[in-house]
């Protein structure tokens, strides 16, 4: 399993970052390191996710994987 060091843009959808580590203690530590540079702007979301493979962490976690247009069009999809 990898763990996957995502930084994220909740208001233009852009993922600003997507890093595999073999080791979830050093993702973490990375994590906890840019949440602090972030801190000032709630906007950046920064998170460590468990996967096998990148495809299967976009399977379960597509948010961070698509355009905020892209989300909005699979919720009227959804909702049909």
């Amino acid at each position: 399993m990898a763990y996957w060091l995502i930084e994220y843009r909740r208001s233009t959808g852009e993922l600003t970052q997507c890093s595999p580590y073999a080791d979830a203690k050093v993702a973490q530590m990375l994590r906890f390191s840019l949440e602090d540079f972030w801190r000032a702007d709630p906007d950046v979301e920064v998170v460590v996710l468990g996967a096998d493979s990148l495809e299967q962490l976009k399977a379960t976690h597509a948010r961070y994987f698509c355009t905020v247009a892209e989300l909005a069009e699979r919720m009227q999809a959804t909702l049909r």
